[in-house]
């Protein structure tokens, strides 16, 4: 319960802290745009999936608010090595993420259950970072 108080207090102060950047390179973009809340070892087991789901919903949401009439990608995911829920957008203009590695779309729920058991998908048999995007 104490862990799901805090992704509240981060949404909370979420809001305050976005300042959207548009550049016509991805990379920068996404550097500006990106955001991490780290998550303690062994915290993720006091959450519920739906939880999780809410604060991934509750960022995307922060940052449409906060995105001016420009069509851009919002996308989360999980940085297993750093325990980090990562969250960021970039314009819709660059017809596709910044990402290097392979990388599997999934739903909301996939990559919230995912999270809370610690999986990115980058050490799984498909070695594919399991990715969550939504147009804002």
């Amino acid at each position: 319960m104490k862990f799901e108080i805090t992704l509240k207090q981060w949404l909370l102060e979420l809001d305050d802290e976005i300042d959207i950047v548009h550049s016509d390179e991805i990379n920068r973009e996404a550097q500006e745009n990106m955001m991490s809340f780290g998550v303690p070892d062994g915290s993720m087991d006091t959450l519920s999936p739906e939880a999780v789901r809410n604060f991934i919903s509750g960022c995307s949401s922060a940052f449409a608010k906060n995105n001016s009439d420009i069509p851009m990608s919002f996308y989360c995911w999980y940085e297993e090595l750093a325990l980090q829920i990562r969250v960021g957008c970039v314009s819709k203009h660059h017809g596709k993420l910044p990402f290097r590695c392979a990388v599997e779309i999934c739903s909301i729920e996939e990559l919230a259950s995912n999270i809370k058991a610690g999986i990115s998908g980058l050490f799984t048999d498909k070695e594919e970072l399991f990715v969550w995007q939504v147009s804002i």
